[in-house]
């Protein structure tokens, strides 16, 4: 999702005096830093050791983690086919194509620029298993 943004910039030697007084703030960065190690890690064994299928419910949890559900129990991701398939390393046509098999499922629901998960655990057993 883009969204505007304003960004500041601060210098290597502003930093570091900035740290040497807050260690604390060292701290919460190298924390950080490792869990952004650990998910570009997981992102690397995902894109060499998983099919398209799995690593495509692997993203729709990952980005319903940070999602309210609503009522319903549905939880709305406002995300493109075309920008899920970006993330999961596939394209636009094969996104669709798991999508729509998820769907006739009742696992999700596409609409414009959004896609429903209705059945979560369904997702997580699959990302889990890779079977149906």
């Amino acid at each position: 999702m883009i969204e505007d943004s304003e960004l500041l910039s601060l210098g290597r030697t502003d930093l570091i005096a900035f740290l040497e007084v807050r260690p604390g703030v060292a701290l919460e960065m190298m924390g950080v830093l490792c869990q952004r190690l650990r998910r570009t890690t997981e992102l690397v064994e995902d894109a060499v050791f998983l099919d398209l299928p799995q690593r495509l419910a692997r993203r729709l949890i990952w980005m319903a983690d940070s999602q309210a559900p609503a009522e319903s129990g549905i939880i709305r991701l406002t995300i493109s086919q075309e920008e899920l398939g970006f993330i999961a390393g596939a394209s636009r046509e094969s996104t669709n194509r798991e999508l729509r098999r998820w769907q006739s499922r009742g696992w999700v629901e596409l609409g414009y620029g959004a896609i429903d998960i209705h059945d979560l655990e369904a997702l997580q057993d699959f990302a889990s298993t890779g079977e149906d």
